[in-house]
């Protein structure tokens, strides 16, 4: 194959992955307005069902008074007129009106619809209190329902906003930390404690420039409740990051130390990187890791002689 067929070739591939990379963005954009057009359809669902709840309340209650006194009350609540329709004249050319004979259940059916708040009003307005605080006990009753129920899914989006926030952040601070810890060659260090010193030196450095406006620390041997201490913890703002080095993971003691570590740090850690001084070519070694990655509950990264491989 000649390096122009080559070229193309690698060229055809990197096209594909941006395309790829820029439909997974759509996909989740597409996601995310699905979600928010849900929790709306969810909430005007709520608002119709109230509404339908209240307008059946007001209907029963309504059904107590008398045909006069419905039309008092119609008339109080600007209805005075519902007896008389508009329609347009054919012999005149123009728009005329005449009555026509209402029965009861036409003048609770227009009534209902006014604001509760209202006919409440109105009808002690005609010394039917007792009618009207029915009306509004369970008018009011449904409507701390609905805010209830709207109040609970504006809190699940609110959650859910939160988390994306959450993850979001956290996914760029490991970034910064991944890519400052990369660029440390522990070739240059003799011995892996100085590569520790050098590794805190460089992060500090880096993740104080790129969150300037959070409160960051970095510190070696973090002591634990339990009385271990993690090699270098970052912390920024609320986020807590835990590194742990490493000389080789080859060794089961080695590892088994670092899975128990995982364990333990995960249960207030917001993520944990496990850095190999040496490199990290076992894949028995390396598929263990990523069982690891799938045990604990918080995001691990494992980076080996400046390589990363989770």
């Amino acid at each position: 194959m000649d390096s122009n067929s080559l070229t193309n070739k690698v060229y055809k591939v990197l096209i594909l992955k941006d395309f790829m990379g820029f439909f997974d963005k759509i996909k989740s954009a597409g996601k995310n307005v699905v979600t928010g057009i849900s929790k709306t359809i969810e909430k005007t669902q709520i608002k119709s069902r109230a509404n339908s709840e209240a307008y059946q309340v007001k209907r029963k209650i309504l059904l107590n008074l008398s045909l006069n006194e419905l039309k008092s009350l119609a008339y109080l609540m600007g209805l005075g007129r519902l007896e008389y329709k508009t329609y347009f004249d054919d012999k005149t050319g123009g728009m005329s009106e005449r009555k026509i004979k209402l029965n009861k259940f036409d003048y609770v059916d227009n009534i209902a619809k006014k604001p509760y708040s209202e006919l409440v009003l109105k009808l002690k307005h005609l010394h039917k209190s007792s009618l009207a605080d029915e009306m509004e006990r369970e008018v009011s009753f449904i409507e701390k329902k609905r805010d209830e129920e709207k109040n609970n899914i504006s809190k699940e989006i609110s959650q859910e906003e939160r988390e994306k926030s959450h993850d979001a952040l956290l996914s760029a601070i490991l970034k910064t930390i991944v890519e400052e810890i990369v660029a440390v060659n522990p070739e240059r260090c003799k011995k892996e404690s100085n590569y520790q010193i050098e590794l805190k030196g460089a992060l500090k450095v880096a993740v104080k420039k790129e969150f300037s406006k959070s409160k960051v620390s970095v510190e070696m041997e973090y002591p634990t409740k339990t009385g271990k201490r993690i090699d270098i913890m970052i912390q920024i703002d609320n986020y807590r990051i835990g590194i742990e080095t490493k000389y080789n993971l080859g060794s089961s003691g080695q590892f088994q130390r670092a899975v128990g570590q995982a364990l333990e740090y995960s249960n207030f850690l917001d993520a944990l990187i496990i850095v190999q001084y040496e490199t990290l070519e076992d894949e028995v070694g390396l598929n263990n890791l990523k069982e690891l990655s799938k045990l604990i509950t918080i995001p691990l990264r494992v980076i080996a002689n400046s390589v990363p491989k989770i």
